[in-house]
């Protein structure tokens, strides 16, 4: 989902990876509380598999997701992902809360290593893995032309049904 102006109400973003055989899908909701702020630019990044960075490294909001190529992971691999708020509206934000559907990851055995701005943050998590929704409580506000980021880890699992050990996406 792409969107122009100011953010009104919830917005779902949603990350499709299709190679032909095999699809996967992830989703993250930008919740305001506030019609005065937008957040239409926000987006939802891979940065890095296994500690290693992409590069080029994706943009920050750019309104959705950047393309970052084919990118192929194994179950067991670690995904880094960055959720970049960006308010272009004309009033502070605050009541924050970030919603992000996983599908087919899981937590890391040392945890999700999540973190807002640099600090620790700790969602709340609901669901079954590896399927599950994290939860993220955004501490103060974003004023406008801020930015907030959200970082974590998790590891891929293998999608249901499928045989496959690799994935395309």
């Amino acid at each position: 989902t792409s969107s122009t102006g100011n953010l009104t109400t919830n917005q779902t973003y949603t990350l499709q990876c299709d190679d032909g055989a095999d699809k996967a899908t992830d989703q993250v909701t930008v919740l305001v509380s506030s019609a005065a702020p937008s957040f239409s630019t926000s987006d939802k990044d891979i940065t890095g598999i296994n500690s290693v960075n992409l590069s080029p490294a994706p943009s920050a909001c750019s309104g959705g997701t950047d393309s970052v190529g084919a990118v192929t992971f194994k179950e067991g691999d670690q995904v880094s992902f960055k959720v970049n708020m960006c308010n272009t509206g004309a009033a502070s934000a605050s009541s924050i809360v970030v919603t992000d559907q996983l599908t087919n990851l899981s937590e890391p055995a040392s945890g999700w290593n999540a973190k807002y701005n640099g600090s620790n943050i700790t969602p709340v998590e609901s669901g079954t893995s590896p399927n599950q929704t994290l939860t993220f409580t955004i501490p103060g506000s974003i004023a406008v032309s801020g930015q907030g980021t959200i970082t974590f880890n998790a590891i891929v699992t293998k999608p249901s049904g499928l045989s496959n050990t690799i994935y395309r996406f």
